[in-house]
């Protein structure tokens, strides 16, 4: 992640990449992906970040792991939405979880025959020079994330007052040890 940069400055900034990280964390946690820590440290471009176990090399996803793929990475916007509404929960700050949430609903509609349409084909660059196709694929991978942003939303909107604790304790701390989380969030 590059080296720290130290905490933001500016309170509400801070308390934003909290939020922020703290969907990241709690999405994941429910869906059984426990972190190793969480942090409102910024490092490289990040504000804060949450620290993953390193996951074997896998070689076949289903389509319900890469949904909760897309569903933790939107988990961040999910919060900010929660926290801020409809048209200040959309910030910057999502760019990198949007280019990986995309990532991956373009592998499930391109390649791995995941979406209703096109459906069980495969489609190389060629086939995408069709711009009713390249819709069709640009439409999936909005609906594919639209949806899963809307269940991590819930999952926060349920998980409100875990939620509120984890940021505070995050405000406190800078930094929560998996240990610290396992006496936060839901066994």
């Amino acid at each position: 992640m590059g080296d720290a940069k130290g905490r933001a400055t500016d309170p509400a900034v801070l308390l934003r990449i909290a939020r922020h990280e703290a969907g990241h964390c709690l999405v994941g946690w429910l869906q059984g992906d426990k972190p190793m820590q969480i942090t409102i440290v910024a490092r490289g471009r990040a504000g804060g970040y949450v620290e993953r176990e390193a996951l074997e090399d896998k070689m076949i996803y289903t389509k319900r792991e890469l949904e909760q793929s897309i569903r933790q990475a939107m988990g961040g916007r999910a919060a900010e939405m929660v926290y801020y509404g409809e048209v200040d929960g959309l910030s910057s700050g999502v760019r990198g979880d949007l280019q990986q949430a995309t990532r991956v609903a373009e592998g499930m509609v391109r390649h791995d025959g995941m979406a209703a349409k096109p459906g069980q084909v495969a489609l190389g660059d060629d086939a995408l020079r069709d711009g009713s196709l390249a819709l069709v694929v640009v439409r999936e991978k909005e609906r594919i994330i639209a949806q899963q942003l809307e269940k991590a939303r819930l999952m926060i909107e349920s998980h409100r007052e875990t939620m509120d604790e984890l940021v505070r304790q995050l405000m406190e701390k800078n930094r929560l040890t998996r240990e610290e989380l396992e006496r936060i969030l839901p066994a």
